[in-house]
C-alpha cells in the first residue's frame, strides 16, 4: 500500500496530514500537535492503513475546528445534543435511525432540516478530510423549509420604530432602508463603508459557495449621510455601536425585538428578519419594483430566494396589477 514518506503539515488548515493509499487523511488539528498526528499515523498504518472509522465525537471536534466564531455556537449546541443522543458509538455504528430518534416532534419543519443539515455536514467534513471513508445516514429525508407565515406587517413596523430608544432606533431604520441581513448590519465595519459611492460591503453569507467575501448594499442618500454621522473621523471599527460603544450582535438585536414585541403586544412576525421580509414584499408591491432588481438589492444571483422565502402577495397591489393586465388600470 502506497503511503507518503511521513505527515506534513497544511498550514491553510493548520493540521498534519497523510496520504494513505491514495487519500490524503487527516492526524491532527493543530502545528503543536506533530507527536498526535504521528502516534495516529502509525495506529493507522499498524490497522492496514484503512481509515474507515472513528468515533464520532472526533469527527465532531473535526468539524468545530473549521467554523466561525458567529457559526460555531448553533452547530455546537445540536452537535453535543447529538452525541448526548446517540452515547460513545463509531461512526459505522451510526444509522438513520439514530438520526430520526434525536429529533423532536413538536420541532418546526425547518428546525427539523436545520438539524439534520449540522449532522449531515459534519460527517460529510469527516469524509472530505480522510477521517472516515462514507458517510452513513447521508441519504437520510430532509424535510422541506417551512415559510414563514407571520412576517411584519407595516403598521406593527410603524409601532417598533416608534417605541424604540436610541441607538436601537438608528439601527433599526437602517435595517428598514437597507434590506439588510441582522449579522450583515451587525457586522458592518466603518472601513467598509463608502458613503460617497452610496455604498456599504457587508459579509457575504453565500462566500463558501461563490467564493465572494463581501456583497454592495446601495444606501438612500439618507442611509449615506447617517453613515457619514456615525462614523465621524473614525476609520476602523463597527459603524452602529449600543450606548456602551460596543457593537451590536444579532443575539442582542433578536432580544430586543422580543422584548418590544411583547411590551406592544405585536405578533410573533416582528422578529429582526422581518425587516428584510418587510423591504422585499413593499419593494414589489408598493413601489412596483422588478423583483430581479430586489433579489440583487438583497444580494441573491437571481429571485427564485426572493419568491420563495421572503415576498408576500398584497391583495390591493394584485388587484391593482389585475387591472393593468386587463386595461382597466
Amino acid at each position: 500500500m502506497r503511503t507518503s514518506s511521513k505527515p506534513w503539515y497544511r498550514k491553510q488548515n493548520d493540521a498534519w496530514y497523510v496520504e494513505l493509499a491514495g487519500k490524503q487523511v487527516l492526524l491532527a488539528k493543530g502545528k503543536a500537535n506533530k507527536a498526535d498526528a504521528k502516534r495516529k499515523w502509525h495506529e493507522l498504518i499498524a490497522e492496514g492503513g484503512q481509515p474507515s472509522d472513528r468515533w464520532l465525537h472526533e469527527c465532531v471536534e473535526n468539524y468545530l475546528a473549521t467554523l466561525a466564531p458567529k457559526t460555531r455556537p448553533t452547530r455546537e449546541k445540536t452537535l453535543t445534543a447529538f452525541l448526548q443522543h446517540v452515547g460513545r458509538i463509531r461512526v459505522s455504528k451510526l444509522t438513520r435511525w439514530h438520526v430520526r430518534t434525536f429529533l423532536k416532534p413538536t420541532w418546526s419543519a425547518s428546525t427539523t432540516r436545520s438539524h439534520i443539515k449540522t449532522i449531515l455536514a459534519c460527517l460529510n467534513l469527516a469524509v472530505k478530510d480522510g477521517l472516515i471513508d462514507e458517510n452513513p445516514v447521508r441519504n437520510i429525508e430532509k424535510p422541506a423549509w417551512e415559510r414563514r407565515e407571520k412576517i411584519l406587517t407595516s403598521e406593527e413596523l410603524e409601532k417598533l420604530q416608534a417605541a424604540a430608544r436610541e441607538p436601537f432606533r438608528t439601527l433599526l431604520g437602517a435595517m428598514v432602508d437597507s434590506g439588510c441581513r441582522p449579522s450583515e448590519i451587525c457586522g458592518l465595519k466603518v472601513e467598509n463603508c463608502f458613503p460617497s459611492d452610496n455604498i456599504w460591503l457587508v459579509e457575504n453569507k453565500t462566500k463558501n459557495q461563490t467564493g465572494v467575501k463581501k456583497r454592495p448594499v446601495y444606501l438612500t442618500p439618507e442611509l449615506a449621510e447617517l453613515t457619514r454621522k456615525l462614523m465621524g473621523d473614525r476609520t476602523e471599527g463597527h459603524l452602529f455601536r449600543n450606548r456602551y460603544g460596543n457593537p451590536w450582535t444579532p443575539d442582542t438585536v433578536r432580544l430586543r425585538f422580543a422584548r418590544l414585541r411583547r411590551k406592544l403586544g405585536l405578533s410573533e412576525g416582528v422578529i429582526p428578519y422581518g425587516t428584510r421580509h418587510r423591504f422585499a414584499s413593499d419593494a414589489i408591491n408598493r413601489h412596483k419594483m422588478d423583483s430581479l432588481i430586489v433579489a440583487r438589492l438583497m444580494g441573491h444571483s437571481d429571485a427564485r430566494m426572493l419568491q420563495k422565502t421572503y415576498y408576500r402577495e398584497d391583495t390591493a397591489a394584485m388587484v391593482e396589477a389585475v387591472k393593468r393586465a386587463t386595461g382597466n388600470g
